[in-house]
């Protein structure tokens, strides 16, 4: 049960998509990759993009990004219970 809101986020994505079981791991790696990008260059003109975020924020908001990314690409290895 406890573990139920990490399905409710992104499987009901693959449903409406009609995502076979064994096509999530390719889907998952198109939802994170053009995030993943692009947040390469958010990060990198945090100043710009940012502007009320102080630099020691950047860190933490780095390693945020890549956890909610790390639980994309998971779900497309996960078996949905």
């Amino acid at each position: 049960m406890s573990g139920d809101w990490f399905y409710g986020c992104i499987f009901p994505l693959y449903a409406l998509l009609g995502v076979p079981s064994g096509g999530r791991i390719r889907m998952s790696v198109r939802i994170a990759l053009p995030g993943m990008f692009l947040d390469i260059f958010s990060l990198a003109f945090h100043s710009y993009v940012f502007p009320s975020l102080p630099p020691e924020g950047i860190p933490l908001l780095a390693g945020w990004l890549l956890w909610a990314y790390g639980l994309i690409l998971a779900t497309g290895r996960l078996p949905k219970s």
